[in-house]
């Protein structure tokens, strides 16, 4: 999938899901973002289908949809303690990412995993002269005992 592709799916799939919200709430959303993503969202070919017995998070869509929504939400309608909260929460799962990060690229480990696929790789290969080889080591034998 191209970025603009992928970028006109998340426009639709956001439009659908702000549809299902309370127009009180998406009201306080700005006019320009709201037709800038069905601007986008127009060339889009994903068939988007929202489940309303389902909450945001068990939905169907890409997690960039979601993170989308929760920008919109943060940027347009919570309320400072609430924002408080969500910047708390998106510092905590960096920190976490960055920790998975750390020890995923570690020095140490990267090396311990080299060594150990080196040693488990190396093993004794078996060289076998082919035909031609041998019959020229024939006749060189042939020769040098005469």
């Amino acid at each position: 999938m191209t970025d603009s592709q992928e970028i006109n799916d998340i426009a639709k799939e956001t439009i659908y899901v702000l549809k299902n919200f309370n127009p009180t709430f998406t009201s306080k959303i700005s006019k320009r973002i709201l037709k800038d993503l069905e601007e986008l969202a127009k060339t889009s070919k994903k068939e988007v289908k929202i489940d309303k017995t389902k909450s945001l998070k068990d939905q169907n869509i890409l997690p960039e949809t979601k993170d989308m929504i929760a920008l919109l939400y943060y940027n347009y309608i919570a309320l400072p303690e609430e924002k408080k909260e969500i910047i708390q929460k998106w510092n905590e799962n960096e920190a976490r990412y960055q920790e998975k990060l750390r020890r995923k690229y570690n020095l140490d480990n990267v090396f311990k995993k080299e060594n150990t696929k080196e040693n488990n790789s190396t093993s004794m290969i078996e060289y076998k002269k082919n035909i031609f080889q041998r019959i020229f080591e024939k006749i060189k034998e042939i020769i040098k005992l005469k």
